[in-house]
């Protein structure tokens, strides 16, 4: 039967049908894999359900937990906290996959880019570890406004688009960042005041990537963002995200291979991934 006998809510319903069984079969694939649950996620999902039953997301007691972003991230996946914790995160791969090709196709990336992206290191690492990174680096589709926001939801992987506030609407800008401070405040009490106190062990931890080298990166953030602002290329602002923090793990680095994605030729991208996983083997030899 052509396509154009059959009525569009019928054609709709059948796209919506093969989307959730291709969905599911990709969640139950990840689920039934030898691959381990990822460990970041574990700490999502404690800390979105802490938020659900109205506890504090970053101590249990007197001791804190190893949440340290902020409560809204941890509300923003709460709805996949309430699945047993391997579905969980099953679920959450296959939503980074999605987004991922979501993304490349708002921001013009051919075959070759999106391939790229996905057979990354930081891709690969943020979602087997069972990371957010594919959702926050997704805010630079979001209006220039809300950017201030997106950069403290997590720092070290797109912080670098708070300076696309300079291109914004200032006073709408300020409005949105301050009633949404205050908002969260409101929602989570003095949220800020536990995150500090958290304790940071991971930033000695060897997949710091910074581990040694802090605070000599930055002048190189500063010099990528600089370069951003002056071109007016919100893609140069994502990439000097992970260069102004003092820790960084490769999932952090998404943005910046994104950035490269967009900024380079697909063969150009294509043998920077081919040295990237020749160092990756180096190192693990």
């Amino acid at each position: 039967m052509n396509d154009r006998n059959i009525p569009p809510f019928v054609n709709v319903l059948i796209k919506a049908i093969a989307g959730i069984f291709i969905v599911g079969a990709l969640t139950a694939a990840f689920y039934f894999s030898p691959i381990p649950t990822g460990d970041d996620w574990q700490i999502f999902q404690t800390a979105a359900l802490r938020i659900l039953h109205g506890e504090n997301p970053y101590r249990i007691g007197n001791s804190f937990t190893l949440f340290s972003n902020p409560p809204w991230l941890a509300l923003l996946v709460s709805p996949l906290s309430l699945l047993p914790i391997r579905w969980g995160w099953s679920l959450l791969v296959v939503i980074g996959l999605i987004l991922a090709i979501f993304l490349a196709k708002k921001l013009n990336l051919d075959m070759v880019k999106l391939i790229c992206l996905i057979l990354s290191p930081p891709f690969l690492y943020t979602l087997i570890h069972g990371q957010i990174d594919v959702i926050v680096v997704c805010s630079i589709l979001l209006p220039r406004e809300w950017w201030i926001i997106a950069g403290l939801t997590k720092p070290q992987t797109i912080i670098g688009l708070a300076f696309g506030a300079l291109r914004s609407n200032y006073l709408r800008t300020a409005v949105i960042t301050v009633a949404f401070l205050l908002g969260s405040l409101v929602l989570f009490g003095l949220w800020p005041l536990d995150l500090v106190n958290v304790p940071k062990t991971y930033a000695w931890s060897t997949h710091n990537i910074w581990l040694g080298l802090w605070p000599f990166q930055v002048p190189v953030g500063v010099a990528i963002a600089l370069r951003g602002i002056e071109q007016k290329k919100d893609s140069i602002l994502l990439a000097a995200s992970p260069f102004f923090l003092p820790y960084a793990t490769t999932g952090n680095l998404l943005g910046l291979w994104l950035a490269t994605c967009m900024q380079l030729s697909k063969w150009q991208v294509l043998i920077i991934l081919i040295t990237w996983w020749l160092a990756v083997l180096f190192r693990a030899l």
